[in-house]
């Protein structure tokens, strides 16, 4: 999920286990039965403790493995925060190493492809 704040700040977070020390957007899979909107939202709490409302949250489009070059087609949603819904400190350690806030324009080097195609999209809907 694209997380952005009052800022045009974006949320990102490295994972301990997966994205091979990649900065990436919260987010994870769904459940067999699980909405993936709600998904989305229950992954993000999971991450960065942040507690969102369903009607805070955009769908955007859905992004083809094959456009990213990834094994699962991924959801991509949009949702506005403010800086300070963030937990000052690490929410859940045992997952994530890193969470910060980015300027759109000024990423941190070693960004997943996924945070770029998504931010295009996201850059796409301002207009």
């Amino acid at each position: 999920m694209i997380v952005v704040n009052e800022f045009n700040e974006v949320l990102l977070l490295k994972g301990i286990i997966s994205h091979h020390g990649y900065w990436t957007f919260p987010g994870g899979g769904a459940g067999r039965y699980e909405d993936v909107a709600d998904a989305a939202i229950r992954e993000v709490h999971e991450e960065t403790g942040i507690l969102l409302a369903s009607s805070k949250v955009e769908y955007i489009r859905t992004i083809p493995k094959k456009e990213l070059g990834l094994d699962f087609d991924v959801p991509l949603f949009l949702t506005h925060v403010k800086k300070s819904d963030l937990p000052s400190t690490l929410y859940n350690s045992h997952e994530i190493a890193e969470i910060g806030w980015f300027p759109v324009n000024k990423l941190p080097a070693r960004t997943a492809y996924l945070v770029a195609h998504g931010l295009k999209e996201y850059t796409k809907q301002q207009r």
